[in-house]
């Protein structure tokens, strides 16, 4: 909406400076036809110095001008009337200043696409709510990983992926969206706060959480796991008069130099661990 009111107020200074320009050269024409020329070279050049310089010169060319002019229509013989001289003393800095303003306006717009361009490429990237990287990053992340694997098959690293998500979250979302969005927010602020500082966490377009770390020993991970997932299901979700809670599963998979080939896109390691997290609901329900 602002945009848009920026975008009718700059077309119609535009439209403006057309208007008055034209009307100036009618009445002159029709009073002042011997200066004709003069003035259209006047409203010409405040133009186009009005367009390209800074508003700090535009002042003192406009003091030096008007000042020269103010001499010139006062120490000459110009028979001319004092109404009429001041027309042609205001006619250049009338158009300069507002020709400036025009200027700025559009250096405003300019500032303000490049801005908005920042902002949808950064969204593109990290997702708001979470302050994750997303699908996109995760995606790219994934292949440098397996590209290490293969360029290095002597090296003894493994990469433990994981995938969280939240059970019934399409339920929750309709119920109350901006409730939904808190408990996200509250999920990715104890993953923050409980995995390692060398683990890479993304929020995906399906609305999961993925981890891929390069593991030290599975002991640790798996009791890093239990804590995420103990940290995360003490989030309650809140509507009007109720309170529910939820439930976040998390499965992990092993990618080494040994699987590799069969991992070898980030899609086929999602398609597992979702399989394993639909495996762990039916559990559940038996």
């Amino acid at each position: 909406m602002f945009t848009k009111i920026r975008k009718i107020s700059l077309e119609s200074s535009i439209l403006f400076i057309i208007f008055m320009a034209i009307a100036v050269l009618v009445w002159s024409n029709s009073f002042l036809p011997q200066y004709l020329e003069t003035i259209a070279l006047l409203i010409a050049i405040s133009i186009l110095l009005g367009m390209f310089l800074p508003t700090i010169l535009i002042s003192w060319v406009v003091i030096i001008i008007v000042s020269t002019g103010i001499v010139i229509l006062t120490a000459g013989s110009v028979f001319l009337t004092v109404p009429e001289r001041i027309f042609l003393i205001a006619i250049f800095p009338f158009f300069a200043f507002l020709t400036q303003l025009v200027h700025e306006n559009i250096l405003l717009r300019r500032e303000s696409l490049r801005v908005m361009k920042h902002i949808k490429s950064f969204s593109n990237h990290v997702d708001t709510v979470t302050n994750f990287r997303r699908s996109r990053l995760a995606k790219k992340f994934y292949g440098n990983c397996i590209r290490f694997l293969r360029n290095n098959p002597n090296i003894k690293i493994v990469y433990r992926v994981a995938l969280i998500n939240l059970a019934h979250q399409e339920q929750f979302f309709q119920l109350n969206n901006r409730e939904y969005f808190r408990i996200i927010a509250s999920a990715a602020n104890v993953l923050k706060k409980i995995r390692m500082p060398s683990e890479h966490i993304f929020y995906l377009d399906d609305r999961s959480f993925l981890l891929i770390f390069p593991a030290t020993t599975f002991k640790d991970y798996d009791q890093i796991n239990a804590k995420t997932e103990q940290e995360l299901n003490k989030i309650r979700f809140r509507s009007v008069n109720s309170v529910y809670e939820v439930q976040f599963m998390l499965e992990t998979i092993t990618v080494n130099a040994k699987n590799v080939d069969k991992y070898t896109d980030l899609k086929q390691v999602l398609h597992r661990l979702h399989r394993k997290l639909e495996t762990h609901i039916i559990k559940e329900y038996q």
